[in-house]
């Protein structure tokens, strides 16, 4: 992410590549005018949401770890790695975490 001075332009633009890229993969595409619109309104609600402060942004979390272990199919590594900017170790350490949690008789 490259930043303006500007902050909320952007995070608007960081917003609308995410939009339109997540769009195209599920065969949806939208005038740049809608996506641009969206964006604006995302951005100013996360500027609303958290301006003043400072934040830090964990890479993993417990929900990003389900979330890959269930999209998990036994042949989709590679996807998993591209859609999550994770390294391929990483995805197969949070598989068999959230296997050995699965298991565990505590949960």
């Amino acid at each position: 992410m490259s930043f303006s001075d500007d902050f909320l332009d952007s995070l608007r633009l960081e917003v609308a590549k995410t939009l339109e890229a997540r769009l195209a993969e599920h065969g949806i595409t939208a005038p740049a005018s809608l996506i641009d619109a969206v964006a604006l309104d995302v951005a100013i609600d996360v500027q609303f949401a958290w301006a003043g402060q400072q934040i830090y942004v964990q890479q993993s979390s417990a929900y990003l770890k389900r979330r890959i272990f269930k999209e998990f199919d036994g042949n989709n590594v590679p996807d998993l790695v591209r859609r999550y900017r994770l390294s391929t170790k990483t995805i197969y350490d949070i598989l068999a975490a959230e296997r050995r949690r699965e298991n565990s008789p505590v949960k």
